[in-house]
């Protein structure tokens, strides 16, 4: 019978590790380039303290985005002080490895995109906005083109 404590033990832990909701957390401020990193939950820039939080910024979050099974797991918006916090249905999310590619964007300012893997529970996202023309990006449409309209031009070629 104590054979079975070890066991029972490590499946609960998995259990109540997999099932717990888990929040990618980050800020997002303006920068001298726009780039996207994982940092230590301490790190000052994520208080703002050395640059300013872009209020209204678009955060886009997507697991395994150089799959053809990529899922899109959602969207949100940076608060007064630059904070977004997204929940990532996945099972395992925060303590098994996932590739997670984040996008965001704000008129005015360069579109911020990178991929790495899913940071654990005591880690944060920064992103960096550079101010700039964003070309009419954004994280639903990051080329800049209409993709309704570019879709139906491919398909229509593909069909002659």
């Amino acid at each position: 019978m104590d054979s079975l404590r070890p066991i029972t033990l490590l499946v609960l832990v998995v259990l109540l590790v997999g099932c717990s909701p888990y929040r990618l957390r980050g800020t997002v401020v303006e920068g001298p380039v726009s780039r996207v990193e994982v940092v230590g939950k301490g790190d000052p820039r994520l208080r703002g303290e050395r640059f300013p939080p872009v209020v209204g910024a678009a955060v886009a979050v997507v697991i395994d985005p150089e799959r053809l099974s990529a899922k899109p797991k959602g969207a949100t918006t940076s608060d007064t002080a630059g904070h977004f916090a997204l929940q990532v249905d996945e099972f395992g999310a925060g303590s098994l490895q996932y590739d997670v590619g984040v996008t965001a964007g704000k008129a005015g300012y360069e579109t911020a995109r990178d991929t790495f893997s899913l940071p654990g529970r005591d880690r944060r996202v920064l992103i960096m906005l550079k101010p700039g023309s964003d070309r009419g990006r954004s994280p639903k449409n990051p080329t800049g083109r209409d993709l309704i309209d570019e879709t139906m031009r491919e398909g229509e070629r593909l069909m002659e």
